[in-house]
């Protein structure tokens, strides 16, 4: 698998992480507060992030590797749930500054780990992997930073 083909995964990604966050919050607000108003956020998250979902899909089975279908589903449905169950609690407890930071910095380091281990049979090995290694470390400090801040703050 070369990074021509996993760079366009990686760019959906992005829109998938945002329409299902979008669409997991439209879910939890019509759930919780039975409010239809909400319906936009399910029409937009479920276009935003499903559109682009499907096209992942169709190009992770035209690869070489067909388990990279996996991965579009598994990010929108995987923001979708965190949207849903976790976000507002840990917001409402953590507060919404150290929430973010520990999700940014766990996604900087996954961000990190697939650079190095996408990249691990290519000519430029060394680079690849040291780049990968430096993106999971910078994630790795930042989610230590924002855990240590969100468990400090319940101390006081």
């Amino acid at each position: 698998m070369n990074g021509e083909n996993i760079f366009p995964l990686a760019f959906l990604g992005v829109f998938e992480l945002i329409g299902g966050a979008a669409f997991g919050y439209g879910l939890r607000t019509m759930i919780k507060d039975r409010d239809p108003g909400q319906l936009f956020l399910l029409i937009w998250g479920g276009g935003f992030g499903g559109i682009p979902m499907v096209i992942s899909l169709f190009l992770g089975l035209a690869s070489p590797t067909p388990t990279l279908a996996l991965v579009g589903p598994a990010v929108f449905f995987g923001m979708m749930l965190f949207s849903l169950l976790l976000a507002q609690p840990m917001t409402r407890y953590f507060g919404a500054g150290p929430t973010f930071g520990m999700l940014a910095g766990g996604l900087l380091m996954l961000a990190g780990a697939a650079t190095a281990v996408a990249q691990y049979n290519r000519a430029n090995v060394i680079i690849s992997v040291a780049l990968g290694g430096a993106i999971f470390l910078v994630g790795s400090a930042i989610m230590a930073r924002s855990a240590n801040a969100a468990l400090g703050a319940n101390d006081k």
